[in-house]
């Protein structure tokens, strides 16, 4: 599958419909089985006129992978990692091991168009939640409402940061068992991670890489050969 190809914008499609099998030959994608193929682009046909606009539909491949395939979101690729995860995410793992504990990576690299749907689709919920609280939800947002808040449930989204390190390559999600969070932390600063923040519903923590804390090689930071 190529790392970055351009599925959409060499024609203008109307019909999302279209958009599935043309991003789908190729991307070599295609939909889950038992889910409408609309809800892997991000976006509900037919919600032309609400007072948010509908969200785009990825155009980058392996965005479109990790939304239709989501077993693809835990991306450990060495190809889009920083070079200077590795040492320390081997050193967070022998760590945990040693004290009885297992972490289970959730969430790596991400592209940053798939980030940025993230944050549309907070910012979306944000403006058509408020308005459904009060009565006022338009009827030609239903059905886009639906599918953020369905969405927003699916990846557990919580207030999403445009300048996240996970398009980077420098954050990492996991769950972890075996030890107590604060055990988790102590052993995540010795190994070069700082934790963020915890997935709200979830024992998901988000921990990024963090140059003050790594003084191995290769540091932080360090472009790929």
């Amino acid at each position: 599958m190529p790392k970055n190809t351009d599925c959409l914008s060499v024609i203008k499609l109307e019909d999302i419909r279209l958009s599935t099998v043309f991003c789908s030959s190729i991307c070599n994608v295609g939909p889950g089985e038992g889910e409408p193929w609309w809800s892997h682009f991000g976006i509900e046909k037919g919600a032309g006129g609400c007072v948010v606009p509908n969200l785009p539909a990825f155009v980058d491949c392996v965005a479109l992978d990790m939304e239709i395939h989501p077993a693809n979101r835990l991306n450990l690729d060495r190809d889009r990692m920083d070079c200077g995860f590795w040492g320390p995410w081997e050193q967070f793992q022998q760590l945990v091991t040693a004290a009885g504990g297992v972490l289970t990576p959730v969430s790596a690299y991400r592209p940053l168009e798939y980030q940025n749907h993230f944050v549309e689709l907070w910012n979306n919920h944000i403006t058509l939640e408020a308005l459904d609280e009060v009565g006022q939800l338009p009827d030609e947002c239903k059905n886009l409402y639906k599918v953020i808040k369905a969405d927003i449930k699916a990846h557990s989204i919580q207030g999403p940061s445009a300048t996240s390190n996970h398009p980077s390559g420098k954050a990492i999600d996991l769950n972890y068992n075996g030890i107590t969070s604060a055990k988790l932390f102590e052993l995540a600063e010795q190994a070069g991670f700082k934790k963020h923040h915890l997935h709200e519903g979830t024992t998901s923590y988000h921990f990024d890489l963090d140059k003050n804390l790594w003084q191995g090689q290769p540091p932080i930071g360090t472009p790929c050969p």
